[in-house]
């Protein structure tokens, strides 16, 4: 009798091992994945716009992260923006759409240089950076 009440309870504690860690990785990659992007995509402050008609838009990239503070968001509609972009804030820089929303580097230096920290960037195409060592498309340059 003890052993068929022995076997009995290994095998209800091993389904339920085993349906909690089928369960545990499922919720917690979407809250993952929630907060690590959507809360970087999504700032508090304002969003500045590039490319297009009406107010708070700008016809280069750089003079709306001039203008823009910390949290805020630059959208870039689709287009070619012959640009070297530095970064020197915390803001969200999001591309229209990343085959058509391109930056170009004119084929000199980095194309965009970040020397801030929590900057998102996301929807671009970026290319034609420096043919120098260390030109890059991108460049982590962080200020200690």
């Amino acid at each position: 009798m003890f052993n068929f009440v022995f076997r009995k309870a290994l095998v209800i504690n091993t389904i339920v091992l085993f349906v909690f860690s089928i369960l545990t990785p499922i919720s917690l990659s979407q809250t993952s994945s929630f907060n690590d992007t959507n809360l970087l995509k999504t700032y508090l402050g304002n969003t500045l716009y590039v490319g297009g008609n009406g107010p708070n838009n700008y016809s280069s990239i750089q003079s709306a992260i001039d203008d823009a503070n910390n949290r805020d968001t630059v959208v870039v509609y689709n287009g070619t923006y012959h640009e070297n972009i530095i970064i020197n804030k915390s803001l969200s820089l999001l591309g229209e759409e990343k085959a058509t929303t391109i930056i170009d580097g004119n084929g000199s230096r980095n194309v965009i240089t970040i020397i801030s920290e929590y900057v998102y960037i996301e929807g671009f195409k970026i290319c034609n950076s420096g043919s120098y060592n260390p030109n890059s498309g991108i460049l982590l340059a962080m200020m200690m």
